[in-house]
């Protein structure tokens, strides 16, 4: 090991990292920051833990295996990505090696661990874009509509926020039905009744369903992965909250982790489900955001005001079809001051939604980043969709939070 060590520090040519990567796989599987310490060259250090996140995944899927066996992976889909894709998976945000030494304490360790553990990995990706692209091509030869434009992938797979057991949100685009505006209810399900049809007769789907909700959707279950996917039509707000959420994730190493932390924890205690009258995981992301452009000092600013021309209100659905380059953003110039660890940011969302925001009074706001008053929106709106928890969407201006009438996920204060 000692010889691995010298050689390793003493090397920075790809021939010999290639040399080291297979001697000592299993070392740095197993000692992950002791192995990528050893790199003086942070490209080496950065190449080396994308093939540790690769192996362990690996493992994971070969103990998937042992554990259920019946459950086979097609060859397909351990297929690299292709371009559109591959900017969902982003290493040099998955693991921020100058930000490493800020974890600190041991419950942010304990914090970055679950991230690490429960976060979408490139297999996990690499599955639903397979998914995604086998159902383009069924509907590019059999679905009826000859303005049908393509099938995209939203949602916690691409807004930074996905755990290993997130659905596969996807956004079917028609463009004959556009603008949205134009587009009813009954024509949403005409179409989704048809794809249903197709996937049940090419994919061999046996379990699906097309729920006729306020935005509807089909849901059917993958029959080779196992995996829920849900399809809605020519859902504009979808689309733009994915590039939104997107961005805000990869605006701090922090963001990602922190979010998908609150989450677990909502899922825990049963916030989150917005089928059972409780909330759901996009509107606890958006809390989540929230409290992180209200710290002090904020963690994140509002994308909304300072990027107004890539995330303003009015902007055509065509604009929201990939995601941006985030070198466009003016936010990446934003430098915060804030150097609170995670488990300091963790502990600080309970204590923002407990002392600072009066669930009486008050709307959370991404789009201003600021809190408003829910009597404005009461005398505006639907004042039922207002009762209870408040959460401005970000384009919309709907509430994000108006599934909820579970009395028990609404008293977030007492399971605090």
């Amino acid at each position: 090991m000692d010889c691995f060590k010298k050689s390793a520090v003493e090397s920075c040519d790809e021939k010999e990292y290639q040399k080291l990567k297979h001697c000592a796989f299993d070392f740095w599987a197993e000692h992950m920051n002791e192995g990528l310490n050893l790199y003086k060259n942070e490209s080496l250090r950065l190449t080396a833990y994308k093939c540790l996140v690769e192996t362990r995944t690996i493992r994971r899927e070969t103990s998937d295996r042992q554990l259920c066996p019946k459950r086979q992976l097609c060859p397909e889909m351990t297929c690299t990505l292709n371009p559109y894709d591959q900017r969902f998976v982003d290493w040099d945000y998955i693991y921020n090696l100058k930000d490493e030494t800020k974890i600190g304490d041991q419950f942010s360790q304990d914090l970055w661990h679950l991230y690490d553990t429960q976060s979408l990995h490139f297999k996990d990706i690499a599955r639903k874009s397979w998914i995604r692209r086998d159902l383009s091509q069924c509907l590019t030869t059999s679905f009826a509509y000859d303005n049908f434009v393509d099938i995209f992938i939203t949602g916690s797979t691409v807004n930074g926020f996905g755990t290993r057991d997130s659905d596969l949100d996807l956004c079917l685009v028609v463009s004959e039905f556009c603008p949205l505006e134009e587009m009813r209810k009954s024509d949403k399900l005409a179409i989704l009744s048809e794809v249903e049809d197709i996937v049940c007769r090419q994919l061999e789907v046996e379990e699906s369903q097309v729920i006729d909700a306020r935005v509807p959707i089909l849901r059917y279950i993958h029959p080779k992965t196992r995996i829920q996917v849900e399809i809605n039509v020519n859902n504009e707000i979808g689309l733009k909250n994915s590039r939104l959420l997107y961005c805000y994730s990869k605006l701090d190493w922090r963001v990602a982790p922190i979010c998908i932390a609150i989450k677990l924890w909502a899922k825990h205690f049963e916030i989150i489900n917005s089928f059972s009258g409780s909330l759901s995981s996009y509107c606890v992301e958006l809390m989540a955001i929230f409290y992180l452009q209200n710290t002090s000092p904020p963690l994140v600013p509002c994308l909304q005001e300072t990027d107004s021309g890539l995330f303003g209100v009015r902007a055509e659905m065509w604009d929201y079809l990939e995601l941006p380059d985030l070198k466009q953003l003016k936010s990446t110039s934003f430098a915060t001051a804030n150097e609170e660890s995670l488990s300091e940011l963790f502990a600080g969302f309970f204590r923002f939604y407990v002392q600072v925001f009066d669930f009486n009074r008050h709307v959370a706001s991404v789009r201003l980043g600021r809190i408003l008053e829910k009597q404005h929106f009461v005398s505006q709106m639907d004042s039922m969709q207002w009762q209870y928890i408040c959460v401005e969407e970000p384009f919309s201006g709907h509430n994000a939070a108006r599934t909820l009438y579970n009395p028990v996920a609404y008293d977030i204060r007492r399971i605090v």
